[in-house]
């Protein structure tokens, strides 16, 4: 019963971050005018994706 809390827990926290992450990246890819803009756009893309797989196989475990 603890585990299942504790995987619930770690899924809300997985998804604040997500959440957060893409509310980073649309503003940082709002404001792409320069290519170090455009660089921290995709590093952010890429964290973005990366967690969302490890969450998608959280959740199919």
């Amino acid at each position: 019963m603890n585990n299942t809390h504790q995987n619930e827990q770690n899924d809300q926290e997985t998804k604040k971050i997500l959440d957060e992450l893409k509310i980073a990246y649309k503003s940082i890819n709002s404001l792409q005018k320069t290519p170090t803009h455009r660089k921290i756009a995709l590093e952010l893309e890429q964290k973005m994706r990366k967690l969302q797989k490890q969450a998608a196989t959280k959740t199919n475990e």
